[in-house]
């Protein structure tokens, strides 16, 4: 700091609008608080925190502004592995994360999700589900507002519904939701994590701290869900049950007696969510949802006026008989195999974008079988085209716009082009929202000439 103290101040790593909301949250509260971030482009966003008399840093990190802090709060973006921090952590700093900031102030009733796919529809149901019960609901996290936000707006909930990310969960030691919601676990985020283990073992971590008077809500199908859920001292609820394995009922599980999903599940045929993923989003919703305070009645209302979200299995229109689908969010193998298995095939699939160090072979034999066609964008495109040449037609795209109009050349009424790109945006987007908001731009544009030319 340039008043020359040290072990005085709390650094907040990231300027982002998860950091942001940290040191305003601190600053808030009379702590003395400063930010860095190595992105010189934040300009703005440190003139508004220097507002607020909050020290700023552009550009390379000064490990001794690290070293010299009393605490460092990293935004979930930033590795836990840089240098500064590690001298930092070495020399008796503690370092922390937005979770576990929170924790010693929210005191409402918290419901956090997470998983590899699905968390947005699950957060964004959860909280309709309880919003229908009369509750006043807070949604954060992953979502788009901070969780902390919720501090620093004096707001006032019932509940707190936060979508929760692994990057979260890594600089997480304290935070305990009430009911906590794990939907899957796929391979993911590699250029982060070093083993698909750590990424695994994260994604377990948001049960570590619950109690008995606790819910986790589980998937069942995820690898090991039956013995770990037996070891918990919590409520256990699973869903999606293996048609080889009997109720929770039959377990040992020390916790509370769980819930049998099948008797206090909405009837699944009112809602216009699609794909075999959405119902098990569904059913994970249902069992959080009431174990938070909702009633069935409310459950079911929320299920019946549920709209899909945008990017998410999308249904973007029908030229000449074929139907165009965006599902940009599908960033990761596991998610492109839940999209396609919506449709009965037929499908041209528009792949590509920036890979996470990612294995595509797990969906070998979906293109095999299911693909008519393979389009491929950005900069993973050789490396998909190098996986499934033998296995499907493959053509490449400089652009959305020849994604889209060769998916439309290639496709004949009743087949499909669908957006399910299983892999990051940032080599040509902004975010996957960007991404999926130029394929419906295209698609519309394709309407409208079809419809000038008809």
């Amino acid at each position: 700091m340039t008043n020359g103290k040290t072990n005085t101040y709390i650094l907040v790593v990231g300027m982002g609008i998860v950091g942001n909301t940290i040191a305003r949250f601190f600053k808030k509260r009379g702590k003395e608080v400063a930010a860095t971030d190595s992105d010189q482009t934040k300009t703005r966003e440190a003139e508004d925190l220097s507002a607020l008399g909050i020290q700023t840093s552009l550009g390379p990190h000064d490990p001794a502004m690290f070293e010299n802090a009393a605490m460092i709060v990293t935004s979930p973006g930033v590795p836990l592995d840089l240098p500064a921090i590690e001298a930092a952590r070495s020399k008796g700093v503690k370092i922390t994360g937005e979770l576990d900031v929170i924790q010693g102030y929210i005191k409402e009733p918290v419901v956090a999700v997470t998983g590899t796919n699905g968390k947005t529809t699950v957060t964004s149901l959860i909280s309709d589900m309880l919003q229908a019960a009369g509750k006043t609901v807070f949604t954060c996290g992953n979502i788009g507002t901070p969780v902390a936000e919720y501090l620093v707006s004096d707001k006032k909930a019932d509940v707190i519904v936060a979508e929760i990310s692994s990057f979260q969960l890594d600089s997480s030691d304290r935070f305990k939701p009430d009911v906590a919601v794990l939907l899957n676990i796929s391979e993911d985020h590699l250029d982060r994590y070093a083993r698909p283990d750590l990424y695994t073992e994260s994604k377990w971590s948001i049960f570590q701290n619950q109690t008995g008077e606790d819910t986790g809500v589980i998937n069942a199908q995820i690898p090991g869900a039956f013995d770990r859920a037996g070891v918990m001292k919590q409520q256990v609820f699973l869903y999606n049950m293996p048609s080889d394995r009997k109720t929770p009922e039959d377990q040992s599980f020390p916790g509370r007696n769980s819930l049998r999903a099948a008797e206090s599940m909405p009837d699944l045929s009112r809602t216009s969510l699609k794909g075999r993923h959405n119902m098990e989003n569904i059913e994970a919703a249902a069992l959080s949802a009431m174990a938070a305070g909702a009633d069935t009645a409310a459950v079911q209302a929320a299920v019946d006026r549920f709209q899909p979200l945008r990017h998410r299995l999308q249904y973007t229109g029908t030229v000449r008989g074929i139907d165009f689908y965006n599902d940009s969010k599908a960033t990761n193998p596991d998610a492109v195999l839940r999209a396609v298995e919506y449709f009965s095939g037929g499908i041209f699939l528009i792949m590509g974008g920036r890979a996470k160090d990612t294995d595509f072979s797990c969906l070998a034999r979906t293109v095999r079988e299911r693909i008519a066609g393979l389009i491929l964008i950005g900069e993973a495109a050789e490396t998909i085209a190098g996986q499934f040449e033998s296995m499907a037609k493959i053509r490449f795209a400089a652009s959305m716009a020849e994604a889209v109009a060769r998916g439309f050349d290639s496709a004949v009424p009743g087949q499909t082009v669908l957006l399910a790109p299983g892999c990051a945006s940032f080599d040509m987007y902004s975010g996957y929202a960007a991404r999926g908001d130029d394929f419906t731009n295209e698609v519309e544009k394709l309407k409208e000439r079809e419809n000038e030319s008809a």
